[in-house]
């Protein structure tokens, strides 16, 4: 095996190790992101927004169903309990601002 060769595979070996080390550090930023209360209430609101879109959709006008608006005040249910969660956890993270 020639020099050219090993620097070659040293060479690799560094930009292997430094790939992996800067996913690790965009992936603890996306951690923290996830956990910053400012994200997680405006995911909230978009959330609740979009099932109280699908609510009134679902349980006014001609087409309303009452399965169809038990199903979508199910899901705003299950929407509200993981925002509580997530409002939960991001107030009980340290701050990483």
């Amino acid at each position: 095996m020639d020099s050219t060769a090993k620097g070659w595979k040293m060479a690799t070996g560094v930009l292997v190790l430094v790939v992996i080390i800067l996913l690790f550090m965009m992936w603890q930023q996306w951690d923290r992101e996830q956990h910053n209360l400012g994200f997680v209430l405006e995911q909230g609101k978009q959330d609740v927004t979009q099932a109280r879109n699908d609510i009134e959709a679902k349980c006014r006008g001609p087409q309303a169903n009452e399965a169809d608006c038990q199903a979508a005040l199910d899901g705003l249910a299950s929407i509200l309990k993981e925002f509580s969660k997530d409002v939960n956890q991001a107030t009980s993270a340290p701050s990483t601002q």
